[in-house]
Formats: C-alpha cells, structure tokens, sequence
C-alpha cells in the first residue's frame, strides 16, 4: 500500500487526478480567493494568466507530465481557457458611479471670494 502522497491517479469529476495535480488545483485557487478578498485585483490576474499559461503548456505536450499529474488535454485546455477568461474578467476596468451632490450654498463667481452679503 502506497503513502498519501502517491502518484496513483484518481478517477475525479470525470479526470484523472494525482495528489500532486489537485493540491495545485486548490492551492491556485485558495490563493485567488485570497487576493479576491484582499482586492489585489493585479496580483490575481497574473495569478490567472501565470495558472493559464501553465495548463496550456501542460496541454500541448500532456506525456511529458502524465507520471506526476496524470493531467489529460481536455482538463488542460479547459483550465488553460478558465484562467485566460479570468484574467480578463480581473483585469477589465470596472464601471464606476459619480455622485455629484448639490449645495444649497451660493456659488462664487469671484475665485474665492465670498459673496457678499445681502
């Protein structure tokens, strides 16, 4: 019987799975909820983009990590689309909302001088 951290893959949500691929898997994903919640959104969409580029090197030549991963091409392209999107989604300029309220005070005409009185 092998330790915990062997290299059988697992049958999960339909892919195979190695210890090594899912603690990768949640260790990304722990860290973008982090950054979420701190309000980097910078830092995570680098997070996004670096997770992206890695599943998609992972995708064109799925041999060369299949001992340690197991990771199968459509798992990789499919993470390797997910980070991609949302990088994007991180990095987009959101809408803001300006409020202008308005005084009840006279304006001056007079670059800063008060107003006489009346």
């Amino acid at each position: 019987m092998r330790g915990v951290g062997s290299s059988i893959p697992r049958w999960v949500g339909g892919s195979n799975h190695t210890p090594l691929l899912a603690v990768i898997e949640i260790g990304v994903g722990a860290v973008l909820v982090l950054l979420g919640v701190a309000g980097a959104r910078t830092l995570s969409g680098l997070v996004c983009l670096g997770a992206a580029v890695a599943a998609a090197v992972a995708a064109v030549d799925p041999d060369r990590f299949q001992r340690e991963l197991a990771i199968e091409r459509w798992w990789a392209i499919t993470l390797a689309a997910a980070g991609a999107v949302l990088a994007l989604l991180v990095m987009a300029p959101w809408p803001t909302r300006v409020e202008r309220h308005r005084s009840d005070r006279p304006v001056s005409r007079r670059y800063g001088r008060a107003l006489p009185q009346q």
